[in-house]
């Protein structure tokens, strides 16, 4: 079965190559292609002069069919002048075992001599093409023991193996029949080729100019600082702020120069658009600060589509999910604290540990906790919390907003003891993505901390991220608390 996937490939650099030329060196340059063998698109990176250890750091995008058994051929050559260009080994590498939006990063031995390091990254899978992780398959040098950690299947990508199958949206009612659109995946990265389909149902027959879809990314902050003067005067300075991704109309039917009756019944246009690459994920807050700062901030796309005739026009706008892609490596995360106190010998050692360091809303973690307290001192509470921080910036003028999201607390840990445990933790299904826009930025941080009687807490804070990916007609709480709050407009 054809399925619409994709993967992006990322040739970072070689070591130890094979010498070809006098002197030593080589001309190293690699060709890529993916499939089963056939060469059609083949890619190819620039080549590198007089160098057994070239950095290329060059990416590719190639369709897959199956990514279940097809595979990632790299061949390195030498470059020359003149004649044929040397062979100087090659690999294949499979697509199974990749996470949807993560990068994996590793080197690969070649068939002759050396190392070439490449990063993989399922950008458009379907979710046959994924394999199910579990988080101890994160982790490295056994930082947690797996058999105590729940096997937890971590949400992968919905996608739609049927081309001839969209998600419907609402439809949309106008006194002449109704509009609607369908999409081809319930959310979507940056760098992807959006694919649709308009279906415009008519009662009666409608005269119309064209029928035009405009795509729409944005985001945009709103900052009411309020102060008092001397004078005991209440002043109210406003700062707005707004950035564009990208706005584009494109007709679907048109007759130039002249209306044209569109009969009644049912009509349909096919659509696609390539999105920008780099894209922050959606985003939408607003609040009134205690002093009466009022703040609000939006990452947004849509689609709009309407035919354009005379009188009131028939519409259909919708609201897109677009997810950043994670393009770092899953990696785990351990960090250690130790602690001296005053009057008291010894040293409490502390250490957290986490499978993984991306995470989706309402996903459970396991979290290994070790202390080491050969102290007289007594831990009262291990408590996590995960913490916010949102930054919004409209013109010269910048808001800091720091948030506690969810809170829990564990049993704390005797003196002069251990304790070695895995907690488990669930994050809140109502939580904003991780983005990082122009203007609008929201980071997550998991604390750790240890309660302790008559001195300091002990912490640790690594930072996470959210990434929001919806199954296909799961509703996105925020763009519903949109929508309840008034949209951008009101408060």
């Amino acid at each position: 079965m054809i399925v619409s996937s994709s993967v992006k490939l990322r040739i970072i650099q070689g070591r130890n190559l094979i010498a070809c030329d006098f002197g030593g060196k080589s001309d190293p340059y690699c060709k890529v292609y993916v499939g089963f063998g056939d060469r059609n698109d083949v890619k190819k990176t620039h080549v590198k002069k007089k160098t057994l250890h070239p950095h290329w750091d060059e990416s590719f995008v190639f369709p897959v069919t199956n990514p279940s058994m097809e595979t990632i051929s790299i061949e390195v050559y030498d470059w020359d002048a003149i004649g044929k260009d040397d062979a100087m080994g090659g690999v294949k590498i499979p697509l199974l075992g990749l996470v949807q939006n993560v990068e994996k990063v590793g080197w690969y031995p070649l068939s002759s001599q050396g190392e070439i390091e490449v990063g993989i990254t399922a950008v458009a899978f379907d979710s046959s093409g994924l394999t199910y992780q579990q988080h101890a398959e994160f982790i490295s040098g056994a930082v947690l023991d797996p058999t105590q950690i729940p096997k937890i299947q971590p949400p992968l990508r919905w996608e739609v193996k049927d081309p001839e199958m969209f998600h419907p949206r609402h439809q949309h009612q106008h006194r002449s029949g109704w509009i609607q659109m369908f999409f081809d995946k319930p959310y979507y990265i940056g760098g992807e080729t959006m694919f649709g389909r308009v279906t415009l149902n008519l009662n009666e027959p409608v005269p119309a100019k064209a029928v035009v879809i405009k795509y729409k990314g944005t985001e945009k902050t709103y900052i009411e600082n309020t102060w008092v003067d001397s004078n005991d005067q209440v002043h109210h300075d406003i700062y707005k702020d707004h950035h564009i991704f990208y706005d584009q109309s494109i007709v679907l039917f048109s007759c130039p120069g002249q209306l044209q009756i569109i009969p009644p019944g049912m009509h349909t246009w096919n659509f696609s658009y390539a999105l920008p690459p780099s894209l922050p994920s959606v985003f939408f807050e607003k609040y009134v600060e205690a002093d009466g700062d009022k703040i609000k901030a939006a990452i947004a796309y849509k689609v709009k589509v309407f035919v354009d005739m005379p009188g009131s026009d028939i519409k259909a706008k919708e609201k897109l999910i677009i997810s950043e892609l994670v393009t770092q490596s899953v990696v785990p995360i351990a960090e250690t604290k130790v602690k001296s106190f005053a009057f008291t010998s010894g040293k409490i050692k502390f250490t957290g540990e986490f499978g993984k360091n991306v995470y989706v809303p309402g996903e459970v973690i396991p979290l290994r906790v070790k202390v080491n307290n050969p102290t007289t001192k007594k831990v009262d509470a291990i408590k996590v919390k995960l913490r916010r921080q949102a930054t919004f910036k409209a013109k010269h003028f910048t808001k800091e907003n720091y948030r506690e999201i969810a809170r829990w607390k564990f049993p704390g840990v005797d003196k002069k003891s251990d304790k070695d445990v895995v907690l488990e933790i669930q994050l809140p299904e109502k939580v904003y993505p991780s983005s990082d826009g122009r203007l609008v930025k929201c980071a997550y941080y998991l604390d750790i901390e240890l309660d302790l009687a008559w001195a300091f807490d002990m912490n640790i804070a690594p930072k996470v991220v959210i990434a929001l990916l919806p199954a296909p007609g799961q509703p996105v709480w925020f763009i519903q608390d949109m929508s309840q709050h008034g949209g951008w407009g009101a408060w």
